[in-house]
């Protein structure tokens, strides 16, 4: 062997010796070629205490201590055998074996090794850095306690000087009266408000005392307020605070002021004997004026309650009773003492309505809730007279119940005057039903000869044509009134026969399949001929669809007709139209004339027994056609409104259901 080759080998063992950094050599597959003692020293080996020679030829994960560390420490590794670049400070934490809650820091290198242009090996350098990061940790450490110290300081500081300012504000915007008087009453410092309440400026109160004739204090009563007296000179003489003392005080301009005073001694520490005193006030001027005036509206209730013919009473919130009722005592005449006695006032009240009495009165009590029963109470003269009860609960403002104010209100002629309204209403029923009675035995007794003088009408017209045709035809007008008069008679008795079955209630439907289109122009056909005499023009607008349901066909022409006849009595002689159509599951009918319409006013009352809304003798009709065609609708499960105002004619619109059965 060569000399250079072998000095080559010394010189890089001595590198690896003497370097102050762990530093090793690893191969294209991460085996340690070479590694120094320094870095064999370090905690990032798993196993310490060996020669380095043992770490030789062995891979990384095999030699270094298993950490996310030891991984990073891999992956840098690999990444500079794959780049072929450097990569610097990297900074690693292992933990300590001896003290697993510590680290050891290093700053490890890696640089590559070309052969050839190839990256066969790599080079780290592995420095500690602990006791650098822990001397850099503490210097951080010194540095945020000396910035903590010094913002603890300025935040001291400006502390004390938002305290001084936040007194001063808190003193200005009060609007409590703040005055600090020294060891012999003399006004050193006040607020605003003491200011304003006072009526005198900051140089006018100081230097002023208590003793200051100027005030002119005096007490409630009127007599003087001695100055010696004054809370703030109180509490400097006594030491200790003063409470809601009232006093009268005159400002500069002559008005008497009402102050509400506190005054609280101060002492120096150390100090027995107070140094200062701080009073304090409200203005009470118009607290007073309102009390003045709560005490007056007490006389006024007062007086009230004594002049009423009403019996007025009180009680304590659990309803005992309260102060003598003059009026219980006059009207009653109990003794006072048995009057107010714990329930000697239920003597006075009829023996069948005590226990009625008392018991809904104390659970009113109970539930805090108002109370209105109705009782016979004994008058005077031992005559029982019926009185409705009434008692209301009055709370304080903080909610607690105060007491209870209650009224007995004598209601016998009242009673009366029901009694006797029940016995008119029974006798204005019966006489109702007995008309009744009477309008169904006529209309059938009518129906029967009127029958007979239908046909024998119709024979009596046949057998004229037959025998005398010239005849026939000469009274065929006369005919054809008198026809239609025994129809409008026949009519009017149908009528009143459907009102006597609304009213008993006994209206009958007979439901089956109806084809409400061809329902509809049947009866428009049959009223053609009288439209036609009266110069009536009638148009029915079909729906265009089958509109079927189950209706009674007889109750559904009678409502059409009922619409029809109302449309040639108002329509003024103008057209008529009909129209039929489909909403949802409701077949509709619309009758609309151009006649002389109906006042908002009368549109709700129309549909009402006997009402109308034009005059009987320009009109005539009994006022009962749409109060039956209602009735009928209704029974169908339909239902009909109308749309008017004066001379633009009416429509009225009737639904009836398609899907469902009803009667």
């Amino acid at each position: 062997m060569s000399r250079e080759p072998r000095d080559g080998r010394e010189r890089l063992e001595g590198l690896l010796s003497w370097a102050p950094l762990g530093i090793a050599v690893l191969d294209s597959e991460l085996r340690f070629v070479e590694l120094n003692d320094r870095l064999v020293a370090m905690q990032l080996v798993a196993t310490t205490g060996q020669l380095r020679e043992a770490y030789l030829g062995r891979r990384a994960h095999e030699v270094l201590r298993p950490s996310p560390a030891a991984e990073q420490f891999i992956r840098c590794a690999r990444q500079v055998l794959d780049t072929g670049q450097s990569v610097e400070h990297e900074v690693l934490a292992f933990e300590s074996p001896a003290r697993p809650e510590a680290r050891n820091i290093y700053c490890i290198s890696f640089h590559p090794v070309r052969r050839d242009g190839a990256t066969t090996e790599l080079y780290a350098f592995v420095e500690d850095v602990t006791e650098r990061r822990q001397l850099q940790e503490q210097q951080r450490e010194l540095l945020a306690s000396e910035r903590a110290a010094r913002a603890r300081a300025e935040a001291a500081a400006q502390a004390l000087g938002e305290s001084e300012a936040r007194y001063r504000a808190i003193l200005a915007a009060l609007d409590e009266g703040i005055v600090v008087q020294g060891r012999q009453g003399d006004i050193i410092t006040a607020n605003a408000s003491a200011e304003r309440i006072l009526g005198l400026t900051l140089d006018q109160l100081t230097g002023r005392t208590s003793m200051d004739p100027r005030w002119r204090a005096i007490h409630e009563d009127g007599s003087p307020f001695a100055g010696d007296e004054h809370p703030a000179m109180v509490a400097l003489r006594t030491g200790e605070p003063v409470r809601s003392v009232p006093m009268g005080v005159h400002r500069p301009d002559g008005t008497l002021i009402w102050l509400s005073i506190n005054a609280q001694p101060l002492r120096h520490p150390g100090e027995q004997e107070p140094a200062m005193a701080v009073a304090s006030f409200f203005d009470v001027s118009e607290f007073k004026r309102v009390l003045q005036s709560i005490y007056l509206s007490e006389q006024r209730f007062r007086s009230l309650v004594e002049a009423t013919t009403q019996m007025v009473w009180t009680t304590d919130a659990d309803g005992g009773v309260g102060p003598e009722s003059r009026s219980w005592v006059a009207y009653t005449g109990q003794d006072p003492k048995k009057a107010t006695s714990p329930l000697g006032w239920l003597e006075a009240v009829h023996p069948d309505d005590r226990l009625q009495t008392l018991e809904q009165w104390r659970r009113a009590v109970a539930r805090r809730e108002p109370l209105r029963m109705e009782s016979r109470v004994r008058r005077h003269d031992g005559e029982y007279r019926q009185f409705l009860v009434r008692a209301v609960p009055v709370f304080a403002p903080d909610g607690s119940l105060r007491e209870w104010i209650g009224a007995h209100t004598d209601i016998s002629e009242a009673r009366r005057a029901e009694s006797e309204r029940v016995r008119l209403l029974r006798e204005a029923e019966e006489a109702v039903r007995v008309r009744d009675e009477f309008l169904t035995v006529a209309a059938h007794e009518l129906r029967t000869p009127l029958t007979s003088l239908r046909l024998q009408l119709q024979l009596l017209l046949r057998q004229l044509a037959l025998g005398s045709p010239e005849l026939a035809a000469q009274l065929a007008s006369r005919s054809a009134a008198l026809e239609r008069q025994v129809g409008r008679l026949a009519g009017l008795i149908y009528t009143l026969l459907d009102v006597s079955r609304l009213t008993a209630g006994r209206l009958t439907l007979e439901p089956r399949e109806v084809d409400l289109g061809l329902l509809v122009e049947q009866i428009s056909q049959a009223f053609r001929d009288e439209f036609q005499r009266l110069g009536i023009t009638i148009t029915v607008r079909d729906a265009g669809q089958p509109l079927v349901g189950l209706w009674d066909p007889l109750r559904v022409e009678q409502v059409v007709g009922n619409l029809l006849s109302n449309a040639v009595r108002y329509g003024a002689g103008k057209p008529v139209e009909v129209r039929l159509g489909r909403e949802g599951d409701m077949a509709m009918v619309t009758v609309k004339d151009q006649g002389i319409g109906i006042s908002q006013d009368d549109l709700s009352r129309i549909f009402g027994k006997f009402e109308r809304a034009v005059s009987e003798r320009h009109y005539g009709g009994l006022g009962l056609g749409l109060y039956i065609t209602r009735q009928i609708v209704d029974a169908m499960n339909g239902s009909i409104q109308v749309e008017s105002s004066p001379g633009q004619g009416a429509t009225f619109t009737v639904r009836l259901p398609l899907s469902r059965a009803t009667g």
